[in-house]
């Protein structure tokens, strides 16, 4: 009967620190999505100052890259800049939209 008991709990620990090891996991693992998003921000802020960026949104659930620029001249470097530092298989995932800020605002 000890052995049995004895089985039983180790096995109940082992299930638990199992268990408990994945929700762990499951909690901090970022998503292919969530990465996407975290690289583009990343090149697009590193860009801001060079193509004076007023603005940028990545859309969730519409997938869009909305950037508000200063001067629109600068359209075709930054969509350059993007399909330079951010792989083809990101960028495919979105459409972009670059516009000139508002001069109201």
């Amino acid at each position: 009967m000890k052995k049995f008991s004895l089985t039983l709990v180790t096995m109940i620990t082992c299930v638990l620190l199992f268990s408990f090891s994945n929700t762990n996991k499951a909690d901090t693992m970022k998503t292919d999505r969530e990465i996407r998003e975290e690289h583009i921000a990343t090149t697009l802020e590193n860009a801001w100052d060079k193509y004076d960026l007023s603005s940028f949104q990545i859309g969730i659930t519409d997938p869009m890259i909305w950037i508000e620029v200063e001067k629109i001249e600068h359209k075709k470097e930054i969509i350059e800049y993007l399909e330079k530092n951010v792989s083809k298989s990101d960028l495919n995932h979105y459409k972009i939209d670059i516009r000139e800020k508002d001069k109201n605002t």
